[in-house]
């Protein structure tokens, strides 16, 4: 009888045991349906989220695009050149004095004074010759013989035979000094002409004159012509003058308005310096050392 009580009672706890071991299964086994489920709707919203996002980005217009893409290609705005400050003024053309007296009183002299006077850090280069051509100023300063041979046939042709004065028909000869240029950085300042070589015809000599001021570089065009009729009397004064003023300008000074003397004197050279400083100041061509 105890055996089999006793073989029941691990028959009931083997059923009981199997029972347990059962219902563990199955809950264990709807966990993982359920975790599987709560995986998968997770990976489901995250891809819809993604895909939500993704349109939410609004593709540009072409408008856009096509300004965007002018904008790469548009080229970087050209930076300004700054110029070269001036090294000095370069007086070309006729001496009116001897050589004696232009060694003191001559219009370079007294402008270079002027200029250190006023604190202008600037050296007057004197580039000018005594009784001679425009031709020979023109020679000097490199402008090409086959020009100045060209106003020679020019002038030639004009005499229709007679004879040339030697100022229309020749060139001086010049020394290698006088044909070095180290001046093409400065303050051009012209007085060319009084002597002659532009057979009397002003246009000719304006022509002469530009030539001149292309052999120099960043201030060719910050110039300053002072004109003298010449004592000939071919052509007059306000004949001159006029044909000067009409060609250049604000940048022409006349010696019959500034040299109360006469531009053949020291006191006119003097005027004749004043004004050409004076010009430079309101054409705003140089800078005090302290503006610098």
């Amino acid at each position: 009888m105890r055996r089999v009580l006793k073989t029941f009672l691990m028959l009931l706890l083997c059923a009981l045991l199997f029972g347990l071991l059962s219902y563990l299964l199955l809950d264990y086994r709807e966990q993982g349906i359920k975790e599987k489920e709560r995986l998968e709707k997770l990976v489901s919203e995250g891809k819809e989220e993604k895909s939500e996002n993704s349109s939410s980005k609004e593709e540009p217009s072409k408008e856009e695009t096509s300004q965007e893409d002018s904008e790469e290609e548009e080229e970087p705005e050209a930076v300004e050149e700054t110029k070269k400050e001036a090294e000095g003024v370069a007086c070309w053309g006729d001496e009116l004095l001897s050589t004696q007296a232009a060694a003191t009183n001559s219009y370079t002299v007294v402008l270079q004074k002027l200029l250190t006077d006023q604190g202008y850090n600037l050296t007057v280069a004197n580039k000018t010759l005594t009784e001679t051509c425009s031709l020979t100023t023109m020679k000097m300063a490199g402008v090409p013989m086959t020009d100045i041979d060209a106003y020679i046939a020019k002038h030639q042709a004009a005499a229709n035979g007679a004879q040339l004065p030697i100022t229309e028909g020749a060139t001086r000869n010049l020394t290698a000094e006088q044909m070095t240029r180290t001046d093409q950085n400065y303050i051009p300042v012209l007085f060319m002409g009084y002597y002659g070589g532009w057979n009397y015809d002003t246009k000719e000599l304006i022509e002469q004159q530009q030539k001149i001021l292309d052999t120099f570089g960043d201030y060719k065009d910050s110039y300053i012509i002072v004109g003298l009729a010449p004592a000939s009397g071919r052509v007059t004064a306000e004949q001159y003058n006029a044909d000067m003023r009409a060609a250049w300008g604000e940048h022409y000074i006349a010696c019959s308005d500034v040299c109360a003397q006469g531009a053949l004197s020291y006191e006119g050279q003097q005027e004749i310096a004043q004004a050409v400083f004076n010009k430079m100041v309101e054409l705003q061509y140089i800078q005090k050392k302290a503006d610098a």
